[in-house]
């Protein structure tokens, strides 16, 4: 595929040499995983798979002219809450089929850490880079079984994609009060389990020298609103029946049971659009607390927080 340099870290040397062989264009034998993954035969176990993230475009090479435009912004909240942008974790700052250096580092160190702490992950075996006329692009690599497949509408029932949103959504909180990591992700399985943690890289390490009970709130809350915008924006593209679209609900059930559309509307409006999207204007932390305490998600998440975050 025509670069100049290709660079991998921690692989094993079979599949070293069968990422070098991907990039030089040999692998004909592959398929699509999204816009910028393939999976691969696996060299040494004939029962799995390779994945490699940021192979670039649709199977083709990575497009070093242009950077993604999804729109979506990597916010961090200061200590009195306050949104920032963290832009070496944003989505738009990788080359089209490729990924950014944050993306690829921080999903290999997260993936082996939260596998040492116990949660099922998709293995990932290392990471690294390609590069042309000086400019570079990151991949990760994985090993993955055949039978995975990620949890998306319409290929899992609506009922369970429900049930692993509400899990995804439990373990989020959990891996922030228990590990101070704060992130999101999604999951791959196959029907009926078990699901495996994928697409790490938006999580963060959690200090009360840096951040507040306040703006932990934020940041955890921000982490479940990504994966709840992602859930309906794939509802609606699977043109479920109405009894079903409220479905991305789930995320917020494991704390408020009962939480309706208006309750979350009324959030989005209040503090989503206001505090999340763009720094806000005229800020005051006691302003952003006292909405923060009238919302029960919010108010539950108030009372998660670790004790070491400072409070108001």
């Amino acid at each position: 595929m025509n670069y100049e340099a290709v660079r991998h870290f921690a692989l094993p040397s079979s599949i070293g040499a069968l990422v070098e062989s991907w990039f030089a264009g040999h692998q004909t034998d592959f398929e699509l995983d999204g816009e910028r993954s393939v999976r691969l035969p696996h060299p040494d176990r004939p029962g799995r798979l390779i994945k490699i993230k940021g192979a670039g475009l649709n199977g083709g090479p990575i497009d070093f002219s242009k950077r993604m435009k999804s729109g979506l912004r990597a916010p961090l909240f200061d200590f009195d809450g306050r949104m920032m942008e963290d832009v070496a974790s944003g989505h738009d700052n990788a080359f089209l089929g490729g990924s950014t250096f944050q993306q690829a580092t921080i999903e290999a160190r997260l993936a082996r850490i939260l596998a040492q702490l116990g949660y099922g992950v998709v293995p990932c075996l290392g990471y690294g880079w390609v590069e042309q006329s000086e400019v570079r692009s990151w991949f990760t690599v994985y090993e993955l079984e055949h039978g995975w497949r990620s949890i998306n509408l319409p290929d899992f029932p609506v009922e369970e994609y429900g049930t692993v949103l509400a899990m995804i959504s439990e373990l989020c909180v959990e891996i922030a009060v228990k590990h101070a990591l704060i992130g999101y992700f999604w999951c791959v399985g196959e029907p009926g389990g078990p699901y495996h943690l994928k697409d790490l890289h938006p999580f963060r390490k959690a200090d009360p020298l840096n951040m507040s009970a306040l703006s932990w709130v934020m940041q955890v809350y921000f982490a479940l609103h990504i994966n709840v915008l992602a859930v309906r924006h794939f509802v609606a593209a699977a043109k479920l029946p109405e009894d079903s679209r409220n479905v991305h609900l789930a995320a917020f059930r494991p704390f408020v049971p009962d939480v309706s559309a208006d309750e979350f509307e009324e959030f989005r409006h209040r503090v989503v659009a206001p505090y999340m999207l763009r720094p806000p204007v005229n800020f005051d932390p006691q302003t952003l607390y006292d909405e923060l305490e009238k919302h029960r998600i919010t108010r539950v998440l108030s009372r998660l927080c670790p004790e070491e975050y400072a409070s108001l």
